[in-house]
């Protein structure tokens, strides 16, 4: 009788040790199958397997033991899309390396300024810097910032990740002259977001076609977004309170992030299609001496055309920042908003959104208008062509060559980097 009793203790003993991870931390749990189990201080669960996490780190292997990196990067707060991110994965990976993760947040307007600051007199405050692509040419002509391949990247140690997972215009914005400096992060792109609910509601159908004679649909050209966003501003369409509804919603507060919407908006106005050349496919400057043309008849189309489709949302956005637009589109109160791709999962968030599953998203419509660079003329088309973006910072991680723990700070990002 004792015997049986024993066996079945001793039983049921090995079935608890088998199901209990081989080394369990507080974030961090070392399965016995070869996996990681890296808990997040809500609850959430990654599993990873220990070759992707980096042959550095094991359950007795704090490689950076004692060191403090600090990350200077936008605040964009502790759930943010930049320097969310950096909250989330702190506590963890303090952890798996024993250092400490201390983090520098700056407004917008301050970032740049900082980070060349403290490079310039080479003060290593900052051991790496959530950066914008738009920055490399500064950075990496100065001597600013390490390449990867100098502090880990291809080797087994660190968190494994590969500039060939992405695509080839988004792999450039890493790169200066072949060269990799920065550890991907978040890849920037705008598109365009409407209310699936407002375009398919058959009494706002019925009153637009008496209206405009048009059938209601999702805008295929710029001049169409207009008109049908001028059509539902005003109206209490959404019938989720008695206030009236907006068209669109834009944000465009000075020394904010209004300029890249502009970017995006004001492509199909001023680029001449066709093959690159000193007349096709440009934008910024003309190729052979590089004047700007951001003061072409094109942009300036572009510029006239966005007034006037701030007349279709709230008059108070034109001192609003990203998040105030995001927020009156997610709350149900526009049809129409153009930008990252925060916006389509943020959508689906019930605890900022009203509109879940009724956000649908397509490219940025065009212009039936644009300037011929090489006749000097604005042209008339029934055939706009639509054009792609990779507009913004693409915000990702660079190494200062200032830093004196600059493997540390690689190792944090590229945590960040890998795949679960």
């Amino acid at each position: 009788m004792y015997n049986r009793i024993f066996s079945i203790i001793i039983t049921v003993i090995s079935v608890i040790a088998f199901c209990v991870p081989a080394f369990a931390g507080e974030f961090v749990n070392w399965n016995d199958d070869g996996t990681v189990t890296l808990t997040h201080e809500d609850g959430t669960e990654i599993l990873i397997d220990r070759a992707t996490l980096g042959a550095a780190y094991g359950p007795d292997d704090k490689p950076f033991e004692g060191e403090t990196i600090t990350i200077l990067a936008l605040d964009s707060g502790p759930k943010g899309g930049i320097s969310g991110p950096l909250y989330s994965a702190r506590p963890i990976w303090e952890e798996l390396s024993g250092a400490k993760v201390e983090l520098a947040l700056v407004p917008f307007a301050d970032l740049y300024s900082k980070m060349m600051l403290d490079m310039k007199n080479g003060t290593g405050l900052y051991d790496a810097t959530i950066t914008g692509a738009f920055f490399y040419g500064d950075l990496v002509d100065g001597n600013y910032i390490v390449p990867v391949e100098d502090i880990g990247y291809g080797t087994p140690d660190y968190g494994q990740w590969s500039y060939d997972s992405i695509p080839p215009n988004l792999r450039k914005l890493h790169e200066w002259n072949g060269v990799g400096y920065g550890v991907m992060n978040d890849f920037d792109g705008q598109v365009f977001y409407y209310r699936t609910d407002a375009i398919d509601n058959p009494e706002m159908a019925a009153q637009y076609k008496a209206e405009t004679g048009d059938d209601l649909r999702v805008p295929e050209t710029l001049q169409e977004l207009l008109q049908i966003s001028a059509f539902f501003n005003g109206k209490n369409w959404d019938k989720g309170d008695d206030d009236a509804d907006y068209g669109t919603v834009l944000h465009l507060k000075v020394g904010e992030q209004g300029h890249y919407h502009f970017q995006s908006l004001s492509a199909s106005f001023a680029i001449t299609p066709g093959p690159l050349d000193k007349y096709h496919g440009v934008y910024w400057f003309d190729p052979d001496d590089m004047t700007p043309l951001i003061n072409s008849p094109g942009h300036k189309a572009a510029l006239n055309f966005l007034k006037e489709l701030h007349k279709t949302g709230p008059s108070a956005q034109i001192g609003w920042s990203l998040g105030e637009a995001w927020d009156v589109f997610l709350r149900g109160k526009a049809v129409f908003t153009f930008s990252w791709g925060d916006v389509g999962s943020l959508c689906q968030d019930e605890s900022r959104s009203n509109i879940k599953g009724v956000c649908g998203s397509i490219a940025i419509p065009s212009s039936t208008t644009y300037y011929d660079h090489e006749k000097q003329v604005m042209v008339e088309t029934d055939d706009p062509v639509t054009y792609g973006n990779t507009t913004g910072g693409t915000w990702h991680g660079v190494v200062s060559q200032f830093s004196e723990n600059p493997e540390a700070a690689y190792a944090y990002l590229s945590f960040m980097a890998t795949e679960p």
